[in-house]
């Protein structure tokens, strides 16, 4: 099964270390890797919108935009590339306003190893992954509830003109009865034309009825959240049916 290969971008101005774990990463963990050695190349590269990584791994200490305003440039944002912070020695303060902002996780640079690295990017790939099926489960919770209000004011609506329909579907039918006894005084010559008339008037009368009975029925099925697909199907073909009639 093909998958899309995790592709990390190193931002570090140290361009040995950096180079470094490019490779290994590469070489050892198969990640495709990216490097660029300030905080503004990064924000330029993340702005494009250009390949977007799976993650970013960057350093605190840099010389025009540093990691901790990198981080803050992509929470403003909200973008959801997690990110990585390595920080030095003496710089707890840097991690505890890494994790503040939103930091996935940080890493001291004298304790940095490779296989330390790579089960913490697992980790962190891993996390973002649960996190991204609750945003998930929560925009369709949120769409629930939206769909359940729109659902009440739709058979709120329909309660209140359903009468209205039907009473107006009655007086129609009572009017073209009245208008066929009195067209009944007609000459013989010319009631033939007018109950013809009269009759596919209370045809096309007696098609609205049977198609607002459907409609109500089928959303019936959908307010309730049974919606059977055959039944819907039928429901369907009984109004194409009726139209041909």
């Amino acid at each position: 099964m093909n998958t899309t290969p995790v592709y990390v971008l190193l931002v570090d101005d140290e361009d040995a270390l950096v180079g470094i774990l490019a490779t290994q990463l590469t070489e050892q963990f198969g990640y495709v890797t990216r490097v660029l050695h300030d905080g503004r190349e990064a924000i330029e590269l993340l702005e494009s919108g250009e390949n977007p990584p799976s993650l970013v791994i960057t350093d605190y200490d840099m010389p025009e935009v540093n990691g901790i305003e990198l981080l803050q440039w992509i929470t403003d944002r909200k973008m959801q590339v997690p990110v990585i912070v390595l920080t030095g020695a003496g710089t707890e303060h840097v991690a505890t306003e890494s994790l503040r902002l939103g930091a996935y996780d940080f890493l001291r640079k004298e304790h940095l190893d490779l296989q330390r690295l790579g089960v913490t990017i697992q980790s962190v790939l891993e996390r973002r992954r649960l996190r991204a099926m609750e945003e998930v489960e929560k925009d369709r919770a949120v769409e629930a509830v939206r769909n359940q209000e729109a659902t009440d004011q739709v058979h709120a609506i329909l309660t209140g003109i359903q009468p209205a329909l039907l009473d107006g579907l009655a007086s129609l039918h009572s009017g073209l009865d009245l208008l066929r006894q009195r067209t009944s005084k007609l000459p013989v010559s010319e009631q033939g034309s007018c109950d013809e008339l009269i009759q596919r008037l209370h045809k096309e009368v007696e098609t609205l009825e049977g198609t607002m009975k459907m409609l109500l029925e089928l959303y019936a099925f959908v307010s309730s959240h049974h919606s059977h697909l055959q039944q819907i199907q039928e429901l369907l073909r009984s109004v194409h049916s009726s139209k041909r009639s």
